[in-house]
C-alpha cells in the first residue's frame, strides 16, 4: 500500500479530459488497448520500487524527457 502520494494537475489539463468527447477519442484511438497495457506495466514496475523502498520521482523536472510517465505523479 503506498503510504504518500503527491501530485500537481494541471486544472486546464483536468478540464480536457473530463471532457466526454476527449475521452472518447482517447478510448477509441487504435493504439489505446497496447497504451492501457503499457501504462499497466509501468504501475507495477514503480509499485514494486516504491514497495522496496526507493524513491520515484516522476515528473517534467526530474530527468530525460524520452519517458513515457513524464509530467505523472510525484510519489515521495
Amino acid at each position: 500500500m503506498m503510504k504518500y502520494c503527491a501530485f500537481v494537475f494541471n486544472p486546464s489539463a483536468l478540464e480536457r479530459y473530463s471532457d466526454p468527447a476527449v475521452r472518447a477519442s482517447i478510448i477509441e484511438a487504435n493504439n489505446f488497448q497496447e497504451r492501457k497495457a503499457a501504462f499497466r506495466q509501468v504501475q507495477d514496475f514503480v509499485k514494486t520500487l516504491f514497495d522496496a523502498g526507493i524513491k520515484v520521482p516522476l515528473g517534467t523536472d526530474s530527468g530525460p524527457q524520452a519517458f513515457p510517465w513524464v509530467g505523472e505523479p510525484i510519489m515521495n
